[in-house]
């Protein structure tokens, strides 16, 4: 199977790295790790850019294992969790990849099922999908820290089976101290909040500047090298391996990293600009053929108007993985320092992937591969991990749902009944499957992403296959061994049939609740947003009621020949419904044709919706550096919403 096989020798590829990626950076109990020799940088961006590179012999490990008393007892668990990682990035990261990858799994068809932070980490609590574990979005109503209640999360389990458990970074979005509590199933935690920010999106996710709830008491650090957030972290993560030294831990390291703005400390500050590419996988600013969302994305001149840009983010995100790699090896020589590393098992991934470039994409939430496959690495350093299968390539189906599983059965807690959606990953026999397909998810459409065009979905992705629903009834389908891009929507292949009408089916038994869009056309009298007054439009009187909103957008035809430059504050107010909400947006924000655009779609929540209650939409807006933006013929405000079946 072709397709398998490239991606199978591109991570190849990345643990015979280990022979160049040799770690340079070093650490002692009071000093942040310095940055030392970053490997062959070329090697990384072949590898990220999608090319085949030729496998060599792992190198061993450099630490050998230790006699320790508790040897023999429950292990020891480290989860190390990044922030939005592209997953061909981990091969730019060498500590992961000589001190991990090359001791232990690396497994090259990992994914989440959904792929946005909030829902992706809820799932790795529990391995539950959204319906079961609560969380639909980053936030409220049907998303964030406050609509996570989970009852057996593998933390809750393994603190009651007398693990010592702690937690260092990001716990979910929209965490607040105040409003939320502890972290569920943590002992220990310094973990980012968002307390002091009750009225905004989520921000306090920072590297510089940010407030971390430090076992219960709000902590705030400032914009010194000394308060970098992956530092910080990775030093209170290594604290707490030495205090839990005695007894079995359970220990996740969450640096915000590499997530936007990816800011760097001083050390890496000259970094970014060697991770520039050359060379560029097959779907690079390629949409799909035959896409089943609206062509939004389709401007001509994409590649001149958004690859310096996407260049410049990638170049930034690798750059700021290079401090987590720093921290991996932190922890690692702690391990090795408190005599516990050889009754340890080490799990390297990411909350989600993320696009840089993929079908004109640069952003999580998207079905395609970029944005739902992740590294995952499991490095067991326990002297009966079988020694054969250290420094492998694992080709098999796993997720976000089976890390769970598989942390809950190393602690032997894993319980079937509380996690039906998961199974156990067997790091003893590689030829044990774990599944053979998954369900994939996504619930907050494209809210903030640049830019903006794809709509929430439901799908299911199979070894082979992958099908994907969108809520206007838009369908795709990719055949992923003969087109591992994802280039070709083959919906309409007559040779497909079969399987489509099995995939159609499975998707169909296996969600509780069905995507649904309503689109309304409204016709204003002609107005200008930008010249003080507002635009006004009547809703049509037979509305039907619409609950479980998750997003609206909103469509304008305008007179404007409009550009990038363009800003539009735009506050749209229905005081029927007390709705008032307010976007920021850069123009064309979509370009549907010539003459029309779209605004970003939101997930706030803007409650129900219904001929009663909104009978009317107001438009005002501040336009800059312009003075106006003139509607020449109608709008039209679409909302995607959630059925129960």
């Amino acid at each position: 199977m072709r397709g398998e096989r490239d991606f199978q020798w591109i991570l190849l590829g990345l643990v015979a790295a280990s022979a160049i990626l040799l770690a340079a950076c070093s650490s002692s109990a009071d000093d942040t790790p310095a940055l030392g020799d970053r490997g062959d940088i070329d090697r990384c961006l072949r590898a990220t850019a999608g090319e085949e590179v030729q496998p060599s012999a792992p190198i061993p490990t450099s630490v050998a294992p230790e006699t320790t008393a508790s040897a023999s007892g429950a292990p020891n668990i480290v989860l190390i969790m990044t922030d939005d990682q592209n997953w061909q990035s981990v091969g730019c990261m060498p500590n992961v990849i000589d001190r991990l990858a090359s001791q232990g799994q690396n497994f090259s068809n990992a994914f989440v099922t959904s792929p946005n932070c909030c829902p992706a980490r809820a799932g790795f609590f529990t391995g539950d999908y959204v319906a079961d574990h609560g969380v639909f979005t980053n936030g409220l109503p049907k998303g964030g820290a406050q609509a996570f209640a989970p009852t057996g999360s593998f933390p809750e389990l393994l603190q009651g089976e007398g693990y010592a458990t702690g937690l260092f970074g990001k716990y979910l979005t929209s965490y607040r101290t105040n409003v939320n509590g502890a972290p569920i199933g943590f002992d220990r935690y310094l973990a980012f909040d968002d307390t002091p920010n009750p009225d905004s999106q989520p921000d306090t996710f920072k590297f510089f500047n940010w407030t971390g709830n430090d076992d219960g008491e709000l902590v705030t650090f400032g914009g010194a090298d000394d308060d970098y957030s992956t530092d910080v972290l990775g030093q209170a993560a290594r604290d707490f391996i030495a205090e839990s030294a005695d007894a079995p831990f359970f220990l996740q390291y969450s640096p915000f990293a590499p997530h936007r703005p990816a800011a760097l400390p001083a050390r890496h500050a000259d970094l970014p600009d060697s991770y520039q590419r050359t060379s560029f996988p097959p779907n690079y600013g390629v949409l799909p053929e035959d896409a089943a969302w609206t062509n939004e994305l389709s401007d001509p001149a994409w590649l001149d108007s958004r690859q310096p840009e996407v260049e410049s983010i990638r170049g930034q995100q690798i750059a700021s993985l290079q401090s987590v790699d720093d921290n991996v090896a932190v922890l690692l020589d702690e391990l090795e320092a408190q005599g516990v590393l050889s009754n340890t098992v080490v799990i390297f991934t990411s909350d989600n992937g993320f696009a840089w470039g993929e079908h004109r994409w640069l952003q999580k939430l998207c079905p395609y591969e970029s944005c739902l496959r992740v590294p995952l690495v499991v490095a067991d350093f326990r002297p009966d991990s079988p020694a054969d299968l250290q420094g492998i390539i694992d080709d098999r189906l796993v997720t976000n749902l089976d890390v769970a599983a598989t942390i809950a059965d190393l602690a032997d807690v894993f319980d079937a009944e509380l996690m039906p959606s998961a199974s156990p990953i067997d790091l003893e026999d590689q030829t044990n499957e774990v599944r053979s397909d998954f369900l994939i998810e996504n619930y907050g459409a494209g809210n903030g992403a640049k830019p903006v065009g794809l709509p929430a979905f439901q799908g299911i992705r199979t070894e082979t296959h992958k099908y994907v629903r969108y809520p206007d009834g838009g369908e795709e389908l990719f055949l992923l061994d003969s087109d591992p891009f994802e280039l070709t929507n083959e919906i309409e292949n007559p040779d497909e049939e079969a399987n489509l009408n099995e995939l159609r089916q499975t998707v169909d038994d296996s969600f509780p609740y069905e995507l649904r869009r309503e689109t309304w056309l409204m016709l204003p009298s002609d107005g200008c947003l930008g010249d003080g007054t507002p635009i006004t439009a009547d809703f049509p009187g037979d509305l039907p009621p619409v609950e479980d909103i998750l997003t609206f957008e909103m469509r304008l035809e305008t007179d404007n020949v409009l550009s990038n430059e363009v800003r539009l504050a735009l506050d749209l107010v229905a005081p029927g419904a007390g709705w008032d909400e307010e976007l920021n947006i850069s123009l064309p924000a979509r370009v549907v044709q010539a003459d029309a655009l779209k605004v970003p779609a939101t997930s706030r929540s803007i409650g129900s919706l219904d001929a009663a209650n909104f009978d009317e939409i107001q438009i005002e807006a501040a336009v800059e550096p312009i003075s106006t933006v003139c509607v020449s013929g109608s709008f039209e405000l679409s909302i995607d919403y959630l059925v129960a079946k």
